[in-house]
């Protein structure tokens, strides 16, 4: 019998801007490609009936804090759960139900050291990733057209990039793109819009840097997020805010600003001297390749999953035999 598995995300679809989806989504298309799983998604903004009923399902993966794990109805009794924290880490470990997960993920090293510690339970380490069929550097022209750009969106919640891209010399070829972004007047000159995931690729082929705002939930777990690993995949420079992100998954080889004024040096010293440039992508970019693209989730996940099972010694449906990679 097939294994069903289920994301618990924000939402889905072609105007989805939650990363959580994003992130389940080319988890479970590696998922289906190596072990020929079902697939599927329960969004929260479709209403708590769909959200919590797992009828058949033989795996949840939890991608957001607030799912509450004693909401869930008709699951089998081998359902196996697991709350993959991103973000957000005090948060997930707030609820009561946390330790109950059978298996718990978390996206950073020191993330995982405060679940272990908070659930009585070993966390396992499984970082966010990149899809390098979507991102990479096909068509990528010799000269692009921007000097750096900056994807995400503004929830009305205080940000450094806003004051860093507004701090930015003009002469700079730049842009950002995003949901609400219109509702910060500073950043007007900048904003292109919202760009849909499935085109996010385009804007890193067009651009020479990537500029990084780790937001205030990862900055200090070195918790590096998709677009950091999307756009080196893609063959852009990323610049971050975050040395934890630095120093978590690139042995701090990947740059760091800590103000714009740093920022500008970084830009000026990188969009000048095109060598230096290119040797560190190319650097950064086969680490992401060698060990930071769904496929590598996808056969971490299956060795948690073997743990698991192997020391719970519950029977579960989760059919690791046919792999077809």
């Amino acid at each position: 019998m097939t294994t069903r598995l289920a994301f618990a995300v924000t939402e889905t679809g072609p105007e989805a801007a939650a990363g959580d989806y994003f992130t389940a989504l080319e988890l479970g298309t590696a998922l289906k490609a190596r072990f020929g799983w079902q697939i599927e998604y329960l969004p929260k903004n479709e209403g708590a009936k769909r959200w919590y009923d797992l009828a058949g399902v033989d795996l949840l993966i939890v991608m957001v804090e607030e799912y509450e794990l004693p909401a869930i109805r008709h699951a089998p009794p081998h359902l196996v759960t697991i709350a993959w924290a991103r973000n957000w880490f005090e948060r997930w470990c707030e609820h009561p139900w946390i330790a109950d997960y059978d298996l718990h993920l978390a996206s950073s090293r020191r993330a995982v050291d405060f679940l272990s510690q908070r659930t009585g339970k070993l966390a396992q380490l499984m970082r966010i990733a990149t899809n390098p069929k979507r991102f990479n550097t096909d068509g990528r022209p010799t000269h692009p057209t921007l000097d750096y750009v900056f994807t995400g969106h503004y929830w009305q919640a205080e940000r450094d990039i806003v004051g860093t891209l507004s701090a930015l010399p003009t002469h700079y070829r730049g842009a950002l793109y995003g949901k609400n972004w219109e509702q910060v007047p500073a950043l007007a000159h900048l904003h292109r819009g919202f760009m849909p995931y499935s085109q996010i690729h385009e804007v890193y082929r067009n651009a020479v840097i990537v500029i990084d705002d780790a937001n205030h939930v990862t900055k200090e777990w070195g918790a590096a997020n998709s677009r950091v690993f999307d756009a080196l995949a893609a063959g852009c420079l990323v610049i971050t805010n975050s040395q934890s992100v630095s120093d978590d998954a690139f042995d701090c080889r990947l740059p760091v600003y800590e103000s714009p004024d740093d920022l500008v040096r970084l830009l000026e010293r990188y969009l000048t001297d095109a060598s230096a440039r290119s040797e560190l992508i190319e650097q950064l970019r086969q680490e992401v390749l060698k060990r930071h693209c769904y496929q590598h989730r996808a056969y971490e996940l299956s060795l948690h999953l073997l743990w698991l099972t192997k020391r719970v010694g519950r029977p579960a449906n989760i059919d690791f035999s046919r792999r077809i990679l």
